[in-house]
């Protein structure tokens, strides 16, 4: 295969959130070269480096994100252990670490910057400061709330912010979720129409978002390795090359 890859999507489905490809006049997709791997080939050649060697006794072959849990282990992006606990909803701060280590982003300190909620005993403080300093977590008043389940709007607004993704001039009619407004959900329908335009994300089978429900740790997979195939990175594309 060749060594960098544009991807659309891996043809992962989402139980809930159902992640597929789409195309737009306002897609920000990166061009797919005519010499690059199909998802399915794609899919093939995750599930044919993972099935035996995924260290999480609760991962399965047939389960709907073990190749995006796969590709997640396989550029060290998560640790390995017994078990993944795919159905554990996950905190801001372990999707941020996900995201940020998925995306090749090392964490460091940064002078001047800080936390009411957070000190430099936490874990992921490092994390949550470039997050900070980048301007793709930024907190509420000083509160970055590092334990608080991370939502399904805030993990999109986050993604988006990472990648310099803006939507103008949009209202109520480009929304393609019955469930976002645009005026009490300003803060994140433009995400939301970016990310279904990408095909980042699609949404529920009644055609709702539900911004404000928390996601699973198998949907905090699948979504960063969508996001990865959208906009590839060396660490990403490394693990298909010759």
């Amino acid at each position: 295969m060749k060594r960098f890859l544009t991807f659309i999507a891996l043809g992962l489905m989402l139980t809930t959130s159902l992640l597929t490809p789409l195309t737009s006049a306002h897609s920000s997709k990166v061009p797919v070269d005519p010499g690059t791997p199909t998802p399915e080939e794609v899919n093939e050649y995750l599930t044919n480096k993972c099935n035996d060697h995924l260290p999480f006794r609760d991962v399965d072959k047939d389960d709907w994100y073990q190749n995006a849990v796969c590709n997640l282990y396989r550029i060290n992006a998560i640790d390995k252990a017994d078990y993944y606990y795919p159905n554990h909803y996950m905190t801001r701060m372990e999707f941020l670490k996900l995201l940020m280590e998925s995306e090749g982003i090392e964490p460091r300190h940064i002078s001047g910057l800080g936390f009411k909620d957070m000190n430099s005993s936490h874990w992921a403080y490092q994390y949550a400061l470039v997050a900070l300093d980048m301007e793709i977590m930024v907190g509420w008043d000083g509160f970055i709330r590092p334990n608080d389940y991370i939502t399904r709007a805030e993990a999109l607004v986050t993604m988006e912010r990472l990648h310099n993704q803006e939507r103008w001039g949009w209202d109520q009619s480009d929304i393609p979720f019955w469930d976002v407004d645009a005026k009490n959900d300003a803060w994140y329908a433009w995400a939301a129409i970016l990310g279904y335009e990408q095909g980042l994300i699609k949404g529920y089978e009644d055609g709702s978002f539900r911004g404000e429900n928390a996601i699973t740790r198998a949907e905090g997979a699948e979504v960063t390795t969508i996001s990865a195939q959208i906009w590839p990175n060396r660490r990403y594309t490394a693990q298909f090359a010759n």
